[in-house]
């Protein structure tokens, strides 16, 4: 089945809210894009990570948001990939890791001051050690 057909299909049962079979679709879409030697739609990534949060699944809608943010910075997509670090704080707001990806993401733009700013709430929200304080306060510099 071609990747336009297998979108449509994936739609269709978006529609019916048939959710799982959707997110199976999508799922066989990204295969045969990686079968195929193409490129991965990160798109289709972001996809499956909504609908796997309206199946309920917080884990599987992370790791598919977190793939998305890979795969567009393999693309070069900068503000896609920040915008969707940004979506994925707004579903786990304690999902640390994301702070220091934001990091990086603003260092390859280089935007310091947003690397900064991420590195500073990254270490921060690594809990209480010994050097915590400063850490937080070399980065504020």
């Amino acid at each position: 089945m071609n990747l336009d057909k297998l979108k449509e299909a994936g739609r269709r049962h978006e529609l019916r809210d048939e959710w799982r079979k959707a997110i199976e679709i999508y799922h066989r879409a990204l295969a045969e894009l990686a079968e195929a030697g193409e490129p991965a739609d990160p798109s289709l990534y972001n996809r499956v990570g909504d609908l796997e949060l309206k199946a309920g699944d917080l884990h599987g809608a992370l790791q598919a948001y977190e793939q998305a943010v890979a795969t567009y910075a393999d693309q070069g997509f900068f503000n896609n990939a920040i915008a969707l670090c940004g979506k994925i704080l707004r579903v786990d707001p304690a999902r640390t890791v994301t702070y220091l990806r934001l990091a990086e993401l603003h260092a390859r733009k280089n935007v310091a001051g947003e690397v900064r700013r991420n590195l500073t709430e990254y270490v921060g929200h690594m809990g209480s050690g010994s050097q915590q304080p400063a850490l937080v306060e070399s980065l504020r510099k």
